[in-house]
């Protein structure tokens, strides 16, 4: 474990995540993370949203107004931050945009298995499939399945037994 430390943020909806996981991102960056090395993620698009949303926000309130920029500061532990370092992360951030690991837990495992496929054991191009199109293959892969006459019984059988034991642990 570096430095910095590892942490997990685990609260149900509406209970300060977002502050927390802000408060989080700028005492790494106070410490010294670069923007690019700090990974945040969540279940949702929408709460990544506006996870990077509150960053820039209190990043640009602490950048502009002393008094936000001490009560971050002390939120931070390190209280000697004024509003020319908050100015400076700001900066650190929108530049290292591209590069940053803020979003869905999903979208960073697809980033992974698309950096590294082989390791993996994979090979070919994938792609994540959104709600809509995951319902529609499941249903065209379920089709081919159980279509009559492609699929043997016994292979229609050992799939449904499979599936149980996958799903059930029957």
């Amino acid at each position: 474990m570096s430095a910095l430390g590892h942490l997990m943020i685990m609260a149900s909806a509406g209970s300060g995540k977002t502050y927390a996981l802000t408060t989080r991102f700028v005492r790494l960056l106070a410490l010294g993370a670069p923007p690019a090395r700090i990974v945040a993620l969540t279940f949702t698009r929408k709460a990544a949203g506006e996870f990077f949303d509150a960053i820039l926000n209190r990043l640009a309130e602490a950048a502009t107004e002393e008094k936000a920029a001490a009560k971050l500061a002390q939120e931070v532990a390190q209280p000697q931050l004024c509003c020319a370092d908050f100015l400076r992360f700001l900066e650190e951030v929108v530049a290292a945009m591209p590069q940053l690991n803020l979003g869905t837990l999903d979208g960073f495992f697809a980033r992974m298995v698309q950096a590294f496929p082989l390791e993996l054991g994979l090979s070919g191009e994938f792609e994540l499939l959104e709600d809509a199109a995951a319902r529609q293959e499941r249903q065209r892969v379920l089709g081919l399945i159980f279509a009559v006459g492609v699929t043997s019984a016994q292979a229609r059988d050992d799939f449904i037994e499979s599936f149980k034991r996958a799903t059930y642990g029957v």
